[in-house]
């Protein structure tokens, strides 16, 4: 009997360190951070951490299907993929929250497995994601930057609607609790800035092997008194609710209120309290006041434009600003479609003061220059620059391009608005890489008549209309007598018949080997000369 007790319990220590040891490898993390960026307008940063083992990942924490679906059908080893809506304002807002991203849609994927198959993979992947996340990204394929195994696009119209709210959230745990209650998708739409999207790792250490998935939703408000009472009201719903209102499979669930520290405190028994009611267990609250420096904010800034010459050819300019005490190394990365055509020795960096500041010795510039031409329809151009700029002073990167004509099929529906330039990509080199973008570009289309062709059809129908109706009835009509008698056949409509039919032999020859009516003159002329 005893025996037997003894048994048990070892079974029961052992079943107990098993479930232990599998929800350490399940992991679920969620986190809120609302905090002031400037007096008028307020961040919230959603992120939710997804980590599970390959073996079994949805025995506990449940990875998002959708996801395991599209990295196993295409043997992918990382995504990122994002949507944005607005332009994150630098010099005013301060770093963005990373991971940055521009405006429009940003797909980047590495692969794993046969080289042989990257691209074939990489369409088959857009479409899926393109279908499963309502977006229409489709049209990105000839604007696809390659480096070995990792593909990456952009595509800067794109807009970050509600519909594509829904397939994110359905990527979540839990979908009707934890903080995922806080994301309101018609209420974001009110706001001045607006981002979301996930990153996947797989991401191996010996011969284990784990899911990563990080989901995040970034928003930015502007303050309104009423606006900052309902977000610190729904934090507050949800941190003195009862556990129900919890995501059961979350580990860690912690909100950041960088608003006010009067609204946190510590009640009479210990307990925290937030605006003054009990905050219950299971989340853990931080409140701090804002620390709002404006003038840390306007510390760097980024921004591109365009110096046009005519409707064909142009200058880009790039501006880089460093009011810092210090130097910071900088990767200046351009990604140009290939409609724009970038003459690239005419590609300098400048540097100069900046008006107010004060800059210590001038110093000559080191660039180091990569560039990767591109192939018509095939392969956009990238551009990158490697330089250090001076603390209090300003860089601008310039270069001239000329616009290539496009196919009637390339134009847009609304060819007059123009295309879109993909914003630049500047890697901040220091203790912690900082990633920001500069703003997308608008550049004007060189647009033809696009009603020409339909008047050349209806000229063209008119002329055939009137030759047919006068010609057909001609050549093929015939009167019959009334004794019964057939008309006697006309060597002069056989002649017109014989002589259209040839006429009709000779269009198709001339049309299918391009020849032109001037050719066509050029060799009669040449035929008679001989005759003569």
């Amino acid at each position: 009997m005893e025996f037997r007790l003894a048994w048990a319990r070892l079974v029961s220590i052992a079943l107990i360190f098993v479930s232990s040891a599998a929800q350490q490898a399940h992991v679920f993390n969620e986190e809120l951070t609302v905090r002031r960026l400037t007096p008028h307008h307020t961040l919230s940063e959603f992120r939710f951490n997804l980590t599970v083992p390959t073996e079994d990942p949805n025995h506990g924490v449940g990875f998002p299907n959708l996801l395991l679906e599209l990295v196993s059908s295409n043997q992918v080893q990382k995504i990122f993929f994002v949507l944005t809506e607005s332009l994150w304002r630098h010099e005013k807002y301060g770093p963005p929250p990373q991971p940055a991203s521009p405006t429009g849609a940003v797909v980047s994927v590495t692969f794993e497995g046969n080289a042989s198959t990257l691209e074939k993979r990489w369409i088959s992947l857009i479409h899926s994601m393109n279908g499963a996340f309502g977006t229409s990204i489709t049209h990105i394929f000839p604007d696809t930057v390659k480096a070995g195994f990792e593909f990456s696009a952009a595509a800067p119209r794109e807009s970050l609607c509600v519909e594509n709210y829904t397939p994110w959230l359905k990527m979540l745990p839990c979908q009707s609790n934890g903080l995922v209650n806080l994301i309101k998708p018609l209420y974001n739409l009110s706001s001045v800035y607006r981002s979301l999207g996930f990153t996947y790792e797989k991401r191996c250490e010996k011969e284990k092997c784990w899911h990563e998935a990080r989901l995040f939703a970034f928003t930015v408000y502007e303050n309104a008194d009423e606006r900052v009472s309902a977000v610190v009201e729904a934090i507050e719903d949800y941190v003195t609710a009862s556990a129900d209102r919890r995501c059961r499979v979350a580990t860690a669930s912690k909100v950041r209120v960088l608003l006010d520290s009067k609204l946190g405190s510590k009640g009479q028994d210990g307990a925290v309290e937030f605006n003054g009611k009990k905050v219950q267990d299971g989340v853990t609250v931080e409140v701090a006041d804002p620390n709002i420096d404006i003038s840390r904010n306007e510390l760097f800034g980024v921004e591109t434009t365009f110096g046009h010459k005519d409707k064909f050819a142009g200058r880009y300019i790039g501006v880089v600003k460093n009011r810092k005490s210090q130097s910071l190394r900088l990767t200046y990365t351009q990604v140009l479609p290939w409609w724009f055509s970038i003459y690239y020795h005419t590609a300098t960096v400048s540097c100069g003061r900046l008006s107010g500041l004060e800059l210590s010795k001038e110093k000559t510039i080191d660039v180091i220059k990569r560039f990767v031409p591109s192939i018509d329809r095939k392969r956009p151009a990238e551009l990158v620059l490697q330089f250090t700029i001076d603390g209090g002073s300003e860089c601008q990167v310039n270069f001239e391009f000329e616009k290539k004509p496009l196919r009637l099929g390339e134009y847009p529906p609304d060819a007059n608005h123009g295309l879109y330039v993909p914003a630049a990509k500047i890697v901040i080199q220091a203790k912690t890489k900082t990633t920001v973008y500069s703003n997308i570009l608008l550049a004007p289309l060189l647009v033809p008549d696009f009603s020409m062709p339909f008047n050349v059809i209806c000229f063209v129908a008119t002329a055939i209309s009137f030759a047919f109706s006068t010609i057909h009835p001609s050549t093929t009509g015939s009167l019959l007598p009334v004794n019964g008698k057939l008309p006697e056949k006309k060597l002069w409509r056989t002649v017109l018949r014989l002589s259209l039919l040839v006429l009709l032999v000779g269009a198709g020859y001339m049309e299918y080997h391009s020849i032109t009516l001037n050719a066509l003159r050029r060799e009669i002329v040449k035929f008679f000369e001989r005759v003569a």
